[in-house]
């Protein structure tokens, strides 16, 4: 079985929440105390898994909490597959920003 309606609507939620986040985590890695102490060499790409990782755990969160299970693989792929769809319009939110 796979995600839900509301699952699904959540996460593209997520997704798009952390589009508009995006100017400030931008700021926040280009900033040259963060760089020196993430130690970022690029920060798009820095910025981008960032983004990836907290829209994939949040998401995982939210879904165990809800469900009180985690996600089955089917799950998983269905999740990762509306990230993927998005991945576009994540990376031009980096770029956009500056």
């Amino acid at each position: 079985m796979g995600l839900s309606i509301e699952d699904r609507g959540w996460l593209e939620s997520m997704i798009d929440n952390q589009v508009k986040a995006t100017p400030e985590l931008v700021k926040y890695f280009r900033s040259p105390e963060n760089k020196m102490e993430y130690q970022i060499k690029d920060e798009n790409e820095f910025a981008l898994a960032s983004m990836f990782g907290y829209i994939v755990g949040k998401f995982e969160m939210f879904y165990a909490s809800i469900h009180n299970k985690t996600l089955t693989g089917n799950e998983q792929d269905e999740a990762m597959g509306i990230i993927k769809k998005r991945l576009r319009e994540i990376k031009d939110s980096l770029f956009e920003a500056g």
